[in-house]
């Protein structure tokens, strides 16, 4: 008697059929052999199932799972390669919700495009405005917001404006230094012109500057003292009592100037300066002829005048100790440590 075979899709074993027209027309529980019916396989063994961007793929494959690391990093880095950072920026920046320019070549005003823009994020009231609250709501929702992020802020190494974020990726204090400088350049007049033209980003660009300069200062003195929190964190840490700081700052004249000192233990001759590292140009990260738009001075002059400062105040009879914004933040503890000292010696 005649025998019809055929293999077993998932398996590949031989199955017999008596007659030629039970092969063709058996449902699929019958195309395959009992074992694999049974255990319910599909296809192969041994062909492996799912992305070429996950390790299992090419374990499965007989890699390693050191090797299968590799090969998906490799498989990565030549895909995120086919398209240059510079594409991907400009197609982002053309597509981003969070652009005014996009809504507008939607067609909408610009009084329309600013509230889709500002209806993106929790911290406006237009976001919930947008999810159908009534102003009173809204302005009640968006209090509630904003305390529960104060009560949960971010930790300080999870922003690229931050420097301990690029200390966590494995840079020296030097490369950081380097890269949160360049990450905080991101609204220069070079970048304006570029993004809307010669004229209008010029003007973007002035008007900032000059909002951001009527906020901070005026024409006589710096708001606020002149003191950022930063500075008066570290002052408080040092639990110096009777030190001058802040509206009690120390003052020293000379012929045509005068100086006001940071921090000033009158009874020790101690003064301790806390320059930022913007405000007064990190040598590390700027180079001499490096202009300071908003002091009007290059960073060699914003020296000399720090240097000239400290030589009145070491004429006077003070000790004198300069702390940089960046030597804070990255070592706390054995800057507090240096200051205690300082005062102590």
């Amino acid at each position: 008697m005649e025998k019809y075979t055929r293999n077993c899709p998932s398996c590949n074993s031989l199955l017999e059929y008596k007659t030629k027209g039970s092969m063709n027309s058996a449902n699929i529980a019958n195309r395959k052999c009992k074992s694999c019916a049974q255990s319910g396989i599909s296809k192969k063994p041994g062909k492996p199932r799912g992305s070429v961007f996950q390790k299992d793929f090419w374990i499965k494959k007989g890699f390693s799972e050191d090797d299968a690391i590799q090969r998906v990093k490799e498989i990565q880095s030549k895909a995120s390669s086919k398209k240059t950072f510079e594409t991907r920026s400009k197609i982002s920046n053309e597509t981003s919700p969070y652009k005014i320019e996009t809504w507008l070549k939607k067609g909408l005003s610009e009084e329309e495009a600013n509230f889709e823009v500002k209806s993106r994020r929790t911290t406006n009231i237009e976001y919930w405005l947008k999810k159908g609250f009534s102003e009173e709501e809204a302005i009640r929702k968006l209090s509630e917001s904003q305390s529960v992020s104060a009560k949960n802020p971010r930790p300080e190494d999870c922003l690229p404006t931050q420097l301990k974020y690029w200390l966590k990726k494995g840079f020296s204090e030097e490369e950081a230094l380097k890269l949160h400088f360049n990450r905080q350049k991101t609204f220069t007049l070079e970048k304006c012109i570029s993004r809307y033209g010669e004229e209008l980003g010029r003007e973007k660009w002035e008007s900032r500057q000059e909002r951001w300069k009527a906020k901070v200062f005026n024409d006589t003195q710096w708001i606020g003292g002149g003191k950022s929190r930063i500075s008066i964190e570290l002052f408080e840490k040092l639990e110096e009592t009777g030190a001058l700081m802040g509206s009690t700052e120390k003052y020293i004249r000379d012929e045509s100037s005068v100086f006001k000192y940071d921090f000033c233990v009158k009874s020790k001759h101690k003064i301790i300066e806390f320059n930022g590292d913007y405000w007064h140009c990190h040598p590390d990260t700027y180079s001499p002829d490096f202009y300071h738009s908003i002091k009007k001075m290059t960073a060699q002059e914003i020296w000399d005048y720090d240097k000239k400062k400290e030589d009145l105040a070491r004429s006077k009879g003070y000790d004198y100790l300069v702390v940089w914004e960046s030597e804070y933040k990255l070592f706390p503890e054995e800057t507090i440590n240096k200051c205690k000292q300082f005062l102590c010696s």
